[in-house]
């Protein structure tokens, strides 16, 4: 493992004794996978080690009510073929879900496992991977990009599914606002983050003064910031469920790709560390 203090090694036995300690509220099995990209040769090791590493898991943590998920290795699946077959004959029982290090490979998933929830690992990195990957079939995220935005002094503003009146130019709406381009008015705008946000950056300051404290290098910007972009990500999840749920989905995915551009700002400004 690559730690903050150089590469050590992980035990898989240290590794199942610590979630007596932490109980967490899931734990993905061990697995191996290198840092460069693996050759033919590596492929093979990786999805053995990992299948025992999953197997050494399951049994030691039977009975004791820690959800486990089982990792889907980066490699295409027929290379894995035998590993996830093992999982869907013998293991589906005792798992609480499937990660995936790519989301990409969900639909060549067999059909015994379809029940189990989907995590997926690979950090969509805007709104519109993001919807992308649910489409694919992803129930659990772990999402980068919100809290990237944060330390780039970047403020979301995209709501799902969003309108599509586009100007004359028929420019798409931006997804966030860079709050270090202070160029213009807007160290003098008074106006919220974003217009009609209930979050409580926005309820109790305006943007000239998240604009003030990130030019002072004041850490309340960064925390203001994030206080929103994560209210922005949850309206957003609020929203993608509600559209899955009236089966609108597909149709609210087009009308978000007519009204946001598909890239986040760039950084221009520096970030809180």
């Amino acid at each position: 493992m690559l730690t903050s203090v150089g590469f050590r090694e992980l035990e898989v036995n240290d590794f199942i004794s610590s979630l007596s300690h932490l109980q967490p509220d899931a734990v993905i099995g061990m697995v191996d996978i290198p840092a460069e990209k693996a050759g033919k040769n590596r492929i093979p090791k990786m999805i053995d080690r990992t299948e025992l590493w999953l197997e050494t898991l399951l049994r030691i943590t039977e009975g004791s009510g820690t959800p486990v998920f089982a990792p889907i290795l980066p490699v295409e699946i027929e290379q894995q073929r035998l590993y996830v077959q093992s999982i869907a004959e013998d293991m589906s029982t005792r798992l609480a879900g499937l990660a995936f290090y790519d989301s990409d490979l969900i639909p060549d998933m067999p059909s015994e496992l379809e029940s189990l929830p989907r995590l997926a690992l690979d950090d969509p990195a805007t709104p519109h991977s993001l919807l992308q990957a649910v489409a694919r079939g992803v129930d659990i995220f772990t999402l980068v990009f919100p809290t990237e935005a944060t330390d780039a002094g970047i403020s979301l503003e995209f709501e799902f599914p969003g309108k599509t009146e586009v100007g004359e130019g028929g420019q798409r709406k931006p997804l966030a606002n860079d709050m270090w381009a202070t160029s213009g008015v807007m160290k003098v705008d008074t106006r919220p983050l974003v217009e009609g946000c209930n979050c409580y950056a926005c309820r109790r300051h305006h943007r000239a003064y998240v604009c003030h404290l990130l030019a002072a290098k004041e850490m309340t910007a960064w925390v203001l910031l994030q206080l929103h972009n994560l209210h922005v990500v949850e309206l957003f999840f609020n929203a993608v469920r509600k559209s899955i749920a009236n089966g609108t989905f597909e149709e609210d995915c087009r009308t978000f790709t007519v009204a946001y551009e598909g890239e986040m700002p760039k950084q221009t400004g520096g970030g809180p560390r």
